[in-house]
């Protein structure tokens, strides 16, 4: 829901999970946090965010959930969070974590976390590893979210790799269209804005 623009509705699902589980789930109570900073409400979002920082450091905490947390700090843009995190799940870039909820792909959210703490080569490089086992698993939104996440790295901090950014955009735009992801696909064409300019 949240790939297709519709935050509140994937809120209202999230809501769905918690109240089937009977209470409580650090991984719900992180994708609650990534639906209300969505829904445009980051200074609540990142409050929220913040006080689950223990959850983070917990060696017994869940793939899942650190995932939801890393996918959160790097949407609210805390660094600190993303810190932790990628120290944690940077070895992972290349696999996918299958929960209960939901499927990620890991070298997308680590990617993205570098990206965020000025780790270009890391990011470049673990956004490869996402991408090729997506590209062995079919996942096809996520090969075209870590596709945008490569081209917006390449044009900002690899100026020589600007075809292979141009390429990456041009693919992810296409893909974005087809399957109807609104916020990626403006994300990309404004991109594309600011390479006519």
């Amino acid at each position: 829901m949240i790939w297709l623009g519709r935050p509140a509705d994937a809120l209202e699902i999230v809501a769905d999970w918690r109240r089937a589980r009977g209470g409580d789930s650090a991984v719900i109570d992180l994708r609650t946090i990534l639906c209300v900073a969505h829904l445009g409400q980051a200074t609540d979002a990142l409050s929220q965010l913040r006080e689950s920082a223990a959850i983070l450091s917990d060696p017994d905490s869940a793939l899942g959930t650190l995932l939801a947390a890393l996918e959160a700090a790097v949407l609210l843009e805390d660094g600190d969070i993303a810190a932790i995190l990628v120290q944690r799940l940077g070895g992972l870039a290349g696999a996918i974590s299958m929960g209960s909820q939901d499927i990620n792909c890991i070298g997308l959210h680590v990617g993205a976390a570098y990206a965020l703490l000025g780790k270009p080569d890391e990011a470049r490089a673990a956004y490869r590893e996402g991408l090729a086992v997506c590209e062995k698993a079919r996942f096809r939104p996520e090969i075209a979210l870590i596709r945008l996440g490569l081209a917006e790295l390449l044009l900002d901090k690899f100026a020589t790799e600007r075809a292979e950014a141009l390429a990456h955009l041009d693919f992810a735009i296409d893909e974005f269209r087809a399957m109807k992801m609104q916020p990626a696909l403006e994300r990309a064409l404004s991109h594309k804005g600011l390479l006519r300019a």
